[in-house]
């Protein structure tokens, strides 16, 4: 009896179907096959705009690579029947066949031997979209040939060094019954979410399997285009704060917020997204979050908190401060959402409002409706810590209350996992997390129906070298996640053995020992309620110096077992000297800045200096210099920058020369004075570069334009900002004594707590002096150096009479 396919989802490891009585399709680079496709030109999903032509030619370039054979592609019309076949996507051949393909589960992919014939096709909606086809294509060549995927060409390793594509004198068919369809209908893993381009999404797209048949997308900074559109005409649509500013930021739009009581506002958003459905208007939302026929998306700008949200007197009582983080603006979003979910239906009825629970609004409310016709994505949980038990119940419980709110109908809820962290600010420490995820996806695939993890993308330009190499530390996870996203019941210490017997060969078991190693540190291991900073759980709980030397000696041990020429070799080497190399030397770092803090010896003057940007007074001739270097790990930045102080026993000068660099105008950067008020080691979500006062230190802040911002208290600031050419930017500044002393009396043989920031206007990026080991949003004071005032006057003008 022939077993239906439709509907049916065999899901099956590699090879497991094939056997030696296969037909030979290829024999010493010849062929008597060819490849047949449907006569009307059948659109992929993905990549947007190819057709069934695109899957055809993607096979034949590997049969060419791994047998020197490519075989003649010809529409079902064009075939007379005499040849064996490779039958792609929605052929007559293939509905004859299956049946209709729009009824498998969607994006299932169909493989199956029939004679010497094979048939490659999947799930094709009634609307002529095929959405598995594709992946039919990827599952055979890894399934009868052998090619592997594991990560994609990129520029700064070798060509081929993620994928494996074997050499065969003869390639079989091989015997299949294979229907298989994702069990995660959303499976998204950053590039096809971020800013790569299509050519880069197409080389991920066999690795990550990436796709989505969930008609709706993220919404995230929705509101980004509003500076620009109302900030000076309508500043009454912006959020006012506690001290009654309106949160609107020109120079960052995306840290602008909107008051979510002010019915003009949600007018004015309906207005937007009728005249984008009227005339195309461009502009009104973001690329990502245009209004689509089924969807408008909403969310608030990233950053938002409780200080920075509505504070007028209709938002003030939707705040809930007493609330979990999570939740202190839970009431104040949902009930606008809930306002602009039924505006929606009443005007366009079976449109639906796709929103975010994110930041202080990932915790369900208790007192604000959904409507039916609102989809979420629960921006959370960060998976890589879920190896804390209160941690993954608190996720748990948030989740599970969502599917109850969206009806459990687990195709209203969406799930986004954040793995930014810590790859991408904290630290280059390696971490796997397979079995964590594994059990969340396997404990909710009844609640959600898909995923964005956000965290490979290695694109985001902004980050520079860490953020590369951070994507890149990710690369076995990231495979990993891919295939649990894809089917959760396989086991994950399988996959990682598939994964290092084929890209490590006989160092196989010498790097499954390392990865072994990594999971048990961070699924073992987890912060709890410990008052540290990450960076220091992860060098002295995580990764302690016995720990990192054990790393090395397991790295050491895979190298030995690599044949020497090897491609084997040549990735062991490339994984120590170019990925791993970088966390050793950060713990390296890490151990030599931790017990040390820089120290300046603050002279007093007789003479003060002239604020005129000259610095030939005699005070600054003895002063010494203080270099700064980059954040985090104190290394030498690409930019000079060279600070001198003195003081008079009154005020605290300060002379500064800042070298310009190429890509970056000197008109965008600026130098930065803190004082720290109290010495913290964990001070979460504190980042200096944020507009906005912090109650651990106080600011001073002078721009290349001559402009001065001052948080904190500082009265009383004298300046002058010279530039020369475009080379360097010379700032002179008096600050009083008395405020960086506000409760005591200031004088000499007093010791300040400072810390001096070159910011390049560019998030993420400055310069220091005293490295914080740890990323922007974590900026511990304690780390902070220290400034000796000297009492007596000790630096004079010894060349006065010369």
């Amino acid at each position: 009896m022939r077993m239906s396919l439709i509907g049916a989802t065999l899901l099956c490891v590699w090879g497991g179907t094939m056997t030696n009585h296969a037909a030979e399709l290829i024999v010493e680079g010849r062929s008597d096959y060819r490849i047949v496709l449907p006569d009307e030109s059948t659109r992929l999903v993905f990549p947007p705009g190819a057709t069934t032509h695109y899957a055809a030619d993607f096979l034949n370039q590997y049969l060419e690579q791994m047998t020197g054979c490519r075989l003649p592609v010809l529409s079902e019309s064009e075939s007379t029947g005499d040849s064996p076949t490779i039958y792609i996507g929605a052929t007559r051949h293939a509905r004859d066949t299956i049946g209709d393909l729009s009824q498998l589960a969607p994006e299932a992919l169909v493989i199956r031997t029939l004679g010497r014939d094979l048939l490659l096709c999947g799930e094709t909606t009634a609307a002529g979209l095929d959405r598995g086809t594709l992946f039919a294509v990827y599952e055979w060549l890894e399934r009868a040939a052998g090619v592997r995927w594991y990560f994609a060409d990129e520029s700064w390793y070798p060509a081929g060094f993620g994928k494996v594509v074997p050499r065969h004198d003869v390639l079989r068919s091989g015997e299949f019954e294979v229907v298989q369809a994702p069990v995660n209908r959303r499976r998204e893993g950053g590039l096809s979410y971020y800013s790569g381009s299509i050519e880069q999404q197409a080389k991920w797209h066999p690795v990550l399997r990436f796709g989505s048949s969930i008609p709706h997308g993220n919404a995230n900074h929705t509101q980004v285009t509003w500076t620009d559109l109302y900030g000076e005409s309508h500043p009454d649509y912006f959020a006012v704060t506690s001290s009654g500013r309106r949160q609107i930021n020109f120079r960052y739009k995306h840290r602008s917020y909107v008051c979510l009581t002010n019915p003009d506002v949600l007018e004015q958003m309906l207005a937007n997204v009728e005249e984008v459905d009227r005339k195309g208007t461009t502009g009104l939302f973001p690329a990502g979050a245009t209004p689509d026929a089924t969807h408008v998306y909403f969310a608030c700008n990233d950053g938002l908190t409780p200080q920075s949200a509505c504070h007028c007197e209709s938002c003030l009582p939707w705040h809930r401060p007493q609330a979990p983080t999570g939740g202190q603006l839970s009431e104040w979003f949902f009930q606008f959402v809930d306002r602009y979910a039924t505006a929606i239906q009443e005007r366009w009825p079976g449109r639906r409002l796709a929103v975010l629970a994110y930041g202080h609004y990932r915790a369900p409310p208790t007192e604000s409706l959904l409507p039916d016709n609102v989809d979420v994505t629960f921006v959370g949980p960060p998976v890589q810590y879920l190896g804390d038990p209160a941690e993954y119940a608190r996720w748990d419980g948030w989740l599970d209350e969502w599917y109850r709110l969206v009806g459990e109908n687990r195709q209203r809820l969406s799930c986004w996992m954040n793995i930014v962290s810590p790859t991408r600010y904290t630290s280059w420490v390696p971490f796997m997390y397979p079995n964590l995820l594994q059990r969340w996806l396997l404990e909710h695939k009844d609640e959600t129906e898909g995923y964005f993890i956000n965290g490979l993308n290695l694109y985001l330009r902004r980050l520079g070298v860490q953020g590369t190499h951070g994507g890149m530390q990710t690369f076995p996870m990231v495979w990993l996640q891919s295939r649990l996203l894809w089917n959760p019941d396989q086991d994950a210490e399988s996959l990682i053995a598939h994964y290092c017997d084929d890209l490590y060969g006989p160092a196989s078991q010498a790097m499954q020992e390392l990865y072994r190693h990594i999971v048990a540190r961070w699924e073992g291991l987890y912060q709890g309620e410990m008052n540290m900073a990450e960076i220091d759980f992860i060098h002295t709980v995580r990764y302690p110096p016995e720990q990192v030397a054990h790393f090395r000696q397991l790295l050491d041990a895979a190298l030995q077992a690599a044949p020497e020429e090897s491609i084997y070799r040549q990735r062991i080497i490339f994984w120590r000297d170019r990925i791993y190399s970088f966390f050793l030397q950060e713990s390296d770092d890490y151990h030599y800045w931790a017990g040390r803090l820089p120290s300046y010896l603050c002279y007093r003057v007789a003479e003060a200096p002239n604020l005129d940007g000259d610095a030939n007074d005699p005070c600054w001739r003895n002063a010494p210099p203080i270099r700064l270097a980059r954040r985090q790990w104190g290394k030498p930045s690409d930019r000079e920058t060279t600070i001198r102080m003195v003081h008079d026993n009154q005020s605290l000068f300060i002379l500064a020369h800042m070298h310009a660099r190429a890509t970056t105008p000197l008109a965008d950067e600026e130098l930065r004075f803190q004082v720290a008020r109290v010495l913290d080691p964990v001070l979460q979500q504190h980042a200096p570069n944020i507009d906005r006062e912090w109650e651990a230190f106080r600011e001073v802040r002078f721009r290349a334009n001559g402009e001065m911002l001052t948080y904190g208290g500082f009265s009383d600031v004298a300046h002058s900002v010279v530039q020369q050419d475009d080379e360097i930017l010379t700032i002179e500044a008096r600050l009083p004594l008395s405020a960086l002393f506000p409760d005591e009396k200031s004088g000499g043989g007093r010791q300040l707590r400072i810390q001096l920031m070159r910011y390049w206007g560019i998030w993420n990026r400055y310069d220091l002096w005293s490295p914080t080991l740890s990323h922007i949003s974590d900026y511990p004071t304690y780390r902070f150096g220290v400034l000796q005032l000297i009492p007596d006057v000790h630096l004079q003008d010894t060349k006065a009479d010369e």
